[in-house]
């Protein structure tokens, strides 16, 4: 596939990637994860006819989701406390954001390319499994005891299992390995480009 492409609609990818790293680094706590679950896509916008301005929508959705979760939490390794709020900061944000990608690339309606719809629906349901996932792992976090050693180390790793499991997902751009269209669409949308420099 190429590159500016996977940029675009891959985000979940990478998210993933991200998350299931940001966690290891507290000693003596194991890394984070959460199980997931699927969400009531939103009513499409109306038609767009443009194969660029689509994807620019899309991309313009995706932004936000990909800076909030490139935002890795800060992990004293002196303070687990602090760290795991800031984990739990993190999931807050991330999946706040990843749900407004959801509903901005449902809002971009129905794709002018065949196949865009495809990719964008696979790319909502690994994004909704991150994002169901994420408030879970949160909802487990936020029920540890900080103060109690034992607690943490055995509560951590629990909460945030899962998490590191998305990283596994299915490549959601794989719709678009024979779609030069919208790859080209992609090349020409400012939001795009704005995706591939959030990533890299």
């Amino acid at each position: 596939m190429h590159r500016r492409a996977r940029t675009a609609l891959v985000t979940a990818a990478a998210a993933c990637t991200l998350l299931a790293g940001c966690t290891t680094q507290i000693p003596g706590v194991p890394a984070p994860a959460s199980p997931g679950s699927a969400p009531a896509a939103p009513a499409p916008g109306p038609a767009e006819t443009d194969p660029v301005a689509w994807m620019g929508k899309v991309c313009t959705a995706l932004l936000p989701a990909i800076e909030s979760m490139s935002e890795r939490p800060a992990l004293n390794s002196s303070n687990p406390a602090t760290a795991v709020a800031n984990i739990s900061s993190f999931l807050a944000k991330s999946s706040t954001a990843v749900d407004g990608a959801i509903t901005g690339m449902a809002a971009a309606g129905p794709s002018p390319v065949e196949g865009g719809d495809e990719a964008v629906a696979a790319l909502t349901e690994t994004l909704t499994s991150f994002r169901d996932t994420a408030r879970q792992a949160k909802t487990k976090i936020d029920a540890i005891d900080t103060s109690d050693p034992r607690a943490l180390a055995t509560g951590l790793p629990a909460a945030v299992e899962p998490l590191e499991k998305l990283a596994n997902l299915p490549n959601p751009a794989a719709e678009l390995e024979s779609n030069p269209e919208l790859d080209r669409a992609a090349a020409q949308a400012p939001s795009c480009q704005k995706v591939q420099t959030a990533i890299n």
